[in-house]
């Protein structure tokens, strides 16, 4: 990977992230984020993959 940039968990702050083509596991705190993302938007504005499906989960459930 030519990646020059160092990830960080927006969580926890640990550089020790596994990174994958698109996506960054932070073991510490067992949570996936999007590369993309941990570029672009500041740490308190960033949901790791695990968050955004809980939260489209809960759409799902939602009795109309």
């Amino acid at each position: 990977m030519n990646d020059k940039y160092k990830y960080h968990c927006p969580r926890c702050k640990s550089e020790d992230l596994l990174i994958f083509n698109e996506i960054a596991q932070c073991p510490r705190c067992q949570l996936t984020f999007t590369k993309k993302f941990l570029k672009q938007l500041k740490d308190n504005v960033i949901l790791a993959e695990e968050e955004k499906a809980d939260f489209i989960r809960s759409f799902k459930n939602e009795k109309l």
